[in-house]
């Protein structure tokens, strides 16, 4: 609302406000439809109202005799008051105040002695058993010209260890950031396109994991090391369903600094958890912290990625810690930090993902020993996929329309041809990848699979027809 009690026109007796209108802004849908978060809403609260505030006039003559009267009866109380304790220190401890300042304070354990008490519970304890920094400085260490220095802290062979075997969190970034690289790839011959990220040591020769995001398309990968070693990296192995990749660190070097895997199984939620990571692509080994928010988030990013296994926490996660660890308080990599989720329309804050290491330590291994991930059936065609809404609209079939079939899979020896659609996989409707993906997802390569075909001819004859084939192995 806007303050006019100061108006030019009327600088003491400001109109009041208009009342606000009172709407029910939390239960009409269509505001929030009309104003996506974040937004400002009209108050519903009746707004205040300024006190009105009108000049009088002084009546002078006879403020002024009250005024000489009280100054008056306040000087004669000061002069009172002053020649009394003057009186009273003089005649009963006249070096009483010259004694706060020139003399040292007797101790509790003089006063005692005296008095002939015990003091054994009254003396205080001597500086040195105090811990460091509660000790009261050094008199002579002053200096004449009163400067003063910094104190290191204070030393401890544990200082970083909790009573309980975990870390603190000075302790854990100490354990896990040798075994943290930044990436940074270019993505063109000119090296005018960079991608960048994080990534995870895993071996003492140099293996490292990361986002597949973070790689992808590029055309010279480089790791740079908390102590700002740089060093070329090759692909092993990458994995788009999942988001993954593994690289190696082109060099001879046996004495990486690898990370301490943990099991994000045990994981629960409001557990301490930390992030490290190349934030923004410029703030290497940035850390943050912050709490487990959530556990077991099964997650789909894109229509061709596979359901993963998620841990949701408000770990601050910029771009630049895709690839990067996520640590419990054991300094044990426990998640692969993976993406920031904004909301539909930016509404959302401190909602960060990072995929379990329990659910990419397979995936991994297989990379690392054949260079995909094993076990994942693959069909054998190249499609364009039509779902039924497009299909309602242009009159077409729902389906998977054939633009190639793989001749060395064994789908090429069925009766199915390009420009054939198919409608259903194992009994299941398919029209996009996501819906492919989901009626294979209980195959492994080796097993028999049977598929709908949909025909129509130049002459626009229409048949259907069924096929059989063996699911082969996907090496990508």
């Amino acid at each position: 609302m806007e303050n006019n009690f100061y108006n030019e026109n009327n600088p003491y007796n400001a109109p009041e406000p208009q009342e606000p209108k009172h709407e029910d802004f939390f239960r009409q849908e269509s505001y929030y439809e009309k104003n996506p978060l974040p937004r400002n809403l009209n108050n519903p609260c009746e707004e205040p109202k300024f006190a009105e505030f009108v000049p009088q006039e002084l009546e002078t003559t006879g403020a002024k005799k009250r005024y000489s009267g009280a100054v008056a009866v306040t000087f004669m109380s000061v002069v009172i008051v002053g020649l009394f304790v003057f009186l009273f220190a003089f005649l009963y401890n006249t070096d009483s105040f010259a004694s706060i300042y020139d003399e040292p304070e007797e101790t509790i354990s003089e006063l005692e002695d005296e008095k002939g008490g015990d003091t054994t519970e009254a003396v205080p304890s001597t500086p040195d058993e105090q811990p460091p920094h509660l000790q009261q400085p050094d008199p002579e260490a002053i200096s004449d010209n009163h400067e003063i220095s910094s104190a290191s802290k204070p030393s401890s062979p544990n200082l970083h260890i909790n009573a309980d075997g975990t870390y603190t969190s000075e302790g854990v970034y100490e354990v896990v950031v040798p075994s943290v690289v930044s990436i940074r790839a270019t993505l063109n011959e000119e090296g005018s396109t960079i991608s960048a990220g994080s990534g995870i040591i895993l071996s003492d020769d140099g293996y490292v994991v990361t986002n597949e995001h973070v790689i992808s398309g590029a055309f010279t990968m480089k790791a740079t090391t908390f102590d700002g070693d740089e060093y070329d990296l090759v692909l092993v192995g990458k994995d788009t369903r999942s988001d993954l990749a593994v690289l190696k660190m082109d060099t001879d070097r046996t004495d990486f600094k690898s990370a301490v895997i943990g099991n994000s199984d045990e994981l629960v939620i409001g557990e301490r958890v930390y992030a490290i990571g190349n934030s923004g692509g410029i703030f290497s080994n940035t850390f943050t912290g912050g709490y487990v928010s959530g556990l077991n988030r099964t997650l789909k990013l894109t229509q061709s990625s596979i359901e993963m296994n998620y841990i949701q926490t408000d770990a601050t996660i910029n771009p630049g810690n895709s690839g990067g660890p996520l640590v419990n308080e054991y300094a044990q990599v426990i998640g692969i930090n993976n993406f920031k989720y904004f909301g539909k329309n930016a509404e959302c804050e401190n909602m960060t993902f990072a995929i379990s290491i329990n659910e990419a330590v397979p995936i991994i291994n297989d990379i690392i020993k054949t260079g995909y991930v094993t076990g994942r059936p693959r069909i054998g065609i190249t499609y364009t996929a039509v779902s039924p809404d497009v299909a309602k609209r242009k009159g077409l079939v729902a389906g998977l329309y054939i633009a190639e079939v793989a001749p060395e899979c064994d789908i090429a020896n069925c009766d199915l041809v390009a420009g054939d659609v198919i409608t259903k996989i194992n009994g299941k409707e398919v029209y996009s990848s996501a819906t492919v993906l989901d009626s294979i997802k209980n195959n492994r390569p080796g097993d028999k699979a049977t598929a709908e075909v949909y025909r129509k001819d130049d002459e626009g004859n229409v048949t259907t027809h069924t096929i059989t084939f063996k699911l082969e192995e996907l090496k990508e």
